[in-house]
């Protein structure tokens, strides 16, 4: 399938013109196998309400468009063998409100494939979170790039997002190796890393994680672990994580941070 640069990117989108390649609602047990998107605009592959998506074997090659892959409010979706480059998010899992009710996305897997993102997040949670998350596995990837995280994970609007597993994940060219955050939008909002036996989670990073100097657009951040005191990240466990950063930066940078950040 290619979009042969007739697709928007934008967010006002003309009359008779379209931004998604392929969009479906409320949708079960549907098979996408052996297919490649091309310059697919504003979403390559955009789900709502879906149940039991099978996606294997396919290629999104969107680098200079925007969104690879979103699942939103979908559950028992499985992403396999597969490649996915955009410039914005590639492969996101996100919950909105856009059908005027809020889901509960479970039973997600991402496996054996390989993802980048020029511009932004390769593998995220959000922004968009108004319904929470339980049981997503990562297992056995490939993140080639990203100008932001690599793994991210907010809760921006109050979800709860538990039982994720990261295992076997290899990082290469990721401003921010891990990003995790709690914004600060409803009560009670949590973000979690939980060891739970009833889903067998008995590691939840299992990464080799390398972010070496060429990191396109050159950006500096940190991996991080951003909680609220009312909001606190729980459960956290990393096992087996190794990081190479570039650093080289200045101690009085370093100094000014730390002041800011125990003021």
């Amino acid at each position: 399938m290619d979009g042969a640069n007739k697709l928007e990117t934008g967010e006002n989108i003309p009359a008779g013109k379209g931004d998604k390649m392929l969009s479906l609602k409320f949708c079960k047990n549907v098979n996408i196998t052996d297919v490649t998107f091309r310059e697919a605009g504003h979403f390559a592959i955009i789900t709502n309400g879906c149940n039991g998506m099978k996606l294997n074997r396919i290629t999104v090659d969107t680098p200079d468009d925007r969104d690879g892959i979103n699942f939103i409010n979908s559950s028992n979706i499985e992403l396999s063998n597969s490649t996915v480059i955009s410039s914005d998010d590639a492969v996101a899992f996100k919950s909105d409100y856009a059908t005027e009710k809020t889901f509960l996305s479970e039973n997600n897997i991402v496996r054996d494939s390989t993802i980048q993102s020029t511009e932004n997040n390769a593998v995220q949670f959000g922004s968009e979170t108004c319904g929470s998350f339980r049981n997503i596995q990562f297992r056995n990837l490939k993140i080639t790039g990203a100008s932001k995280a690599g793994l991210g994970m907010v809760s921006m609007d109050g979800a709860v997002i538990e039982d994720v597993l990261h295992d076997n994940i290899q990082l290469t060219r990721t401003a921010s190796p891990i990003y995790l955050h709690v914004a600060n939008a409803a009560a009670a909002a949590q973000l979690a890393h939980r060891q739970d036996p009833e889903h067998h989670l008995s590691e939840h990073h299992r990464p080799n994680l390398t972010a070496p100097r060429d990191i396109p657009g050159d950006a500096e951040y940190a991996s991080t672990v951003s909680g609220r005191s009312n909001s606190k990240i729980t459960g956290l466990t990393f096992e087996n994580v190794k990081l190479t950063v570039p650093g080289g930066r200045p101690s009085p940078r370093a100094a000014c941070r730390t002041s800011r950040s125990t003021a």
